[in-house]
């Protein structure tokens, strides 16, 4: 028979309480939803608004994808990691914000006559992925 210290039950209980919130927060699949977008083919910018969903974490990052084709031929295309997204050490509980703000220069390539897409995702701190949005943009 073994006689249990409060102290000990204190802890499991912490423990368990710690465990099963980020538990919880691996069972909430991220999302993404694009609140605003501006392209400037001109000035050569793109500058979106997102509203993100996601457990932060070593894992965690926002991707962005994009092309530019003419009469259905890919002309350029560059994929590339959003620099701001940080790594932490450890893996942060589960919140959405919005506004978050993504913004660049357009490649030279990426310039000119078509059709350009950008497609934007976002991976969580647990290795799921959102499904891509994105913009696309026609120009003669």
């Amino acid at each position: 028979m073994s006689i249990l210290r409060p102290g000990l039950v204190v802890g499991a209980l912490l423990a368990l309480l710690l465990v099963g919130d980020s538990m919880a927060g691996a069972s909430r699949a991220p999302s993404l939803k694009l609140e605003r977008a501006t392209v400037d083919r001109a000035v050569k910018t793109v500058d979106l608004r997102l509203r993100i969903c996601f457990s932060t974490g070593p894992r965690a990052r926002i991707t962005v994808s994009e092309r530019r084709t003419l009469r259905g031929v890919e002309q350029a295309s560059h994929r590339w990691i959003v620099p701001r997204a940080i790594k932490p050490k450890h893996i942060y509980p589960y919140s959405c914000r919005s506004g978050w703000r993504v913004n660049w220069l357009l490649k030279p390539g990426l310039v000119g006559p078509g059709v350009y897409t950008a497609a934007v995702r976002v991976r969580d701190a647990y290795g799921r992925w959102t499904r891509s949005v994105g913009l696309s943009v026609t120009s003669p």
